[in-house]
């Protein structure tokens, strides 16, 4: 695959990426570490927002807080910081899955971003509970 017109792409030895020069000849250096996957388990309750339709669909915004546990080898661990992580999810009966990311990070987060699935079950009408795998890039 060729780059982007104009766009170069350097390479270090493990193979990930570390800089772009872009057609403004403008550089751009930035140390990349291996991805790292955590796995674990989640509680939370949450407050609704709000409750809509829409062709056929329930759409519900929530204020949720999650107590996260799990296995975070080589991540950041009794740093301080806040994250973001925002969802979608889908389910029916009590049960659902869905998807998050992780950004906006701050102090010593700041530069902590990632993605995943995650699984749940509704322990109650505003708390549920289930598991995660994330991908965390640093």
């Amino acid at each position: 695959m060729r780059p982007l017109e104009g766009h170069t792409t350097k390479k270090n030895e493990n193979n990930l990426p570390i800089g772009i020069r872009t057609a403004d000849s403008s550089y751009t250096i930035r140390a990349c570490d291996p991805p790292t996957t955590a796995t674990g388990t989640f509680t939370a309750s949450f407050t609704v927002l709000s409750v809509t339709t829409a062709g056929g669909n329930t759409i519900i915004t929530v204020n949720e807080t999650a107590t996260l546990t799990g296995s975070f080898a080589g991540i950041r661990i009794a740093q301080l910081g806040t994250l973001v992580i925002t969802g979608h999810s889908t389910g029916v009966g009590g049960t659902g899955a869905g998807g998050f990311v992780v950004n906006d990070g701050t102090g010593a987060l700041e530069d902590i971003h990632g993605y995943g699935p995650f699984q749940f079950t509704a322990t109650g009408p505003t708390s549920t509970t289930g598991t995660y795998s994330v991908t965390i890039h640093t």
